[in-house]
């Protein structure tokens, strides 16, 4: 991921509830701002992503819960 900022995955802020699930990130910096993507694998839900305060939230659309929290460095 050349080019791209540095993120440090915190320890789960708030427990994922399926350890199976595995979440990659990625980000780029455009002119517009921070561009962020997600790509879910082997997760059947899809996500929202948000960035608020410096940290990356990711939430499980149907249920609402938190899958991850990343704080930006």
């Amino acid at each position: 991921m050349d080019g791209c900022p540095r993120w440090s995955i915190e320890d789960d802020i708030i427990a994922n509830e399926d350890r199976s699930e595995t979440l990659e990130f990625a980000a780029e910096s455009t002119e517009k701002g921070l561009d962020t993507m997600i790509k879910a694998a082997d997760c059947a839900e899809a996500a929202e992503i948000r960035v608020e305060l410096g940290l990356l939230w990711v939430k499980r659309i149907t249920s609402g819960s938190i899958l991850r929290c990343i704080k930006i460095v």
